[in-house]
């Protein structure tokens, strides 16, 4: 799986792969990309923006589906819908990055490119967009966290959705 570090846009970035890593070969074909977000909210409707003036940029279609909630088999249900539908290619922010493995799997399977962000080292997936490095993310925070502290270093690590393979990976 490739990373890519630091982007600025999860949506330009992902159709921009997509065009060069052989979905972009000269062809008449239009491209469709599926974009599944964890849920529907202010941070996934941003990636929407994104998403849409990058497709206009690039000449392809996209089109966005979230569940209204953080439901993994939801998310499931729509990248299965997403397959069906013959898209070129899905564009996930997974919930839980086991349990979309089956599905990325058959994603893969039908020919369709599958992107990931903020899921690094996910299964089954062609690309992983990360904003950051997790690890030296963490790493400074809990540094300064530490330093602010002074001699009470009773800290603790909270996190949304512990099934986020981001989440996952800070151990």
């Amino acid at each position: 799986m490739q990373k890519s570090w630091l982007c600025q846009s999860f949506g330009p970035i992902a159709l921009g792969l997509l065009l060069v890593s052989g979905l972009g070969t000269v062809s008449a074909k239009e491209y469709q990309f599926a974009v599944i977000p964890k849920l529907r909210a202010a941070w996934f409707n941003r990636l929407e923006v994104g998403t849409k003036k990058a497709a206009q940029d690039l000449g392809v279609k996209t089109y966005m589906q979230a569940p209204a909630s953080a439901d993994e088999a939801e998310q499931a249900r729509l990248i299965q819908d997403a397959i069906s539908r013959g898209v070129d290619a899905v564009l996930v922010v997974p919930n839980n990055a086991q349990s979309l493995e089956p599905v990325f799997a058959q994603a893969k399977q039908a020919g369709i490119v599958v992107i990931t962000h903020e899921s690094p080292n996910q299964k089954n997936a062609d690309f992983d967009i990360e904003m950051i490095d997790n690890e030296k993310f963490g790493q400074a925070a809990m540094e300064l966290l530490a330093q602010g502290a002074g001699q009470q270093r009773r800290l603790c690590r909270l996190c949304r959705l512990i099934n986020s393979s981001s989440a996952q990976s800070l151990g």
